[in-house]
């Protein structure tokens, strides 16, 4: 079927310079980009349906815009990112009427990363290994869109992420639970 993408693997694609997928791209299950040395940019469509996400090692990549959504409820997805040197700015963006569930999202070893932009939530978000990371969303479980009650998810290793001084709210998410107990760190 032309609107989905079902195990998209770019491994060791030496003169690969862009992945843009375009916005008839309904659902991508299962991507992994890997040891693209030219790769520069990463575009999928924000209404885009995701299933298990993993970019890593792609030195010259410096823009990454990702949808974070999946729609059925009993899957889970993993968004994970690491050890793309370059990137400064990494935006998760999706239309809010779509609810966002069960995406957990891992950021490691991004040293040239300055801010994270999210304007939904994601059930987890651990990050590590970003020494100019400044801004980082504050996500909360899935509680944000039933009446259960709220926690925080949001993972931070403050030793390999000295520069953070900014802890805000997603659009999606319109309160977020006392987190005066997470945050080991004088930031705003």
């Amino acid at each position: 079927n032309q609107n989905y993408i079902v195990n998209l693997v770019l491994d060791d694609c030496p003169n690969l310079e862009s992945v843009i997928i375009p916005e008839s791209c309904l659902m991508i299950q299962e991507m992994r980009i890997k040891n693209c040395p030219a790769l520069k940019e990463i575009i999928l469509p924000e209404n885009t349906d995701l299933s298990d996400i993993l970019i890593t090692g792609c030195d010259n990549l410096s823009k990454i815009k990702l949808p974070l959504t999946t729609t059925n409820p009993n899957r889970s997805t993993s968004v994970c990112i690491s050890n793309c040197s370059n990137v400064s700015d990494l935006i998760f963006l999706n239309d809010l009427k779509v609810r966002t569930s069960k995406v957990k999202v891992q950021i490691q070893d991004m040293p040239a990363l300055e801010k994270i932009e999210m304007s939904v939530g994601a059930e987890s978000l651990e990050i590590s290994g970003c020494e100019k990371l400044k801004s980082v969303p504050c996500v909360t479980n899935r509680g944000i869109y039933a009446d259960s009650a709220l926690s925080c998810s949001t993972s931070i290793d403050y030793e390999t992420c000295p520069a953070i001084e900014d802890l805000y709210c997603p659009e999606a998410v319109s309160e977020i639970p006392d987190i005066s107990t997470v945050v080991e760190k004088n930031i705003t």
